[in-house]
């Protein structure tokens, strides 16, 4: 549980601070990471809740809520990648994650979602 939290605070991380360094240049297409892959795979309920209560303010944050709270906005209020939009590979690493949750934690989705809709 500890390892996935930190791996979801590496990821808040580097879509903050490291410029698109998946992209390859060839096919213009992201390569999804390893550890984003392992995050999909290992998700599990009582993280999820946990994450999802410290955004809406109804639970401790540590320190992956608190910053997933910093990100939470943009990733609900942007618009969805398409060849209009471009988005980085750490916009759609995150969106596959998010895509991930909606799929199997929709109940979790649902509660934040939407309460920062209202914020856009």
């Amino acid at each position: 549980m500890m390892s996935l939290k930190l791996f979801f605070l590496a990821i808040v991380i580097l879509s903050n601070v490291m410029p698109s360094i998946t992209r390859v240049a060839k096919k213009n297409k992201c390569t999804i990471e390893k550890r984003v892959k392992m995050a999909i795979k290992t998700m599990n309920r009582p993280f999820v809740t946990e994450v999802a209560d410290c955004l809406l303010g109804v639970g401790e944050c540590d320190a992956i809520g608190s910053e997933v709270k910093g990100q939470i906005k943009e990733a609900v209020c942007s618009k969805p990648c398409n060849r209009k939009t471009n988005c980085s590979c750490e916009q759609i690493q995150v969106r596959l994650i998010l895509r991930k949750i909606r799929a199997e934690f929709n109940d979790q989705y649902l509660r934040v979602f939407g309460e920062y809709e209202k914020q856009c």
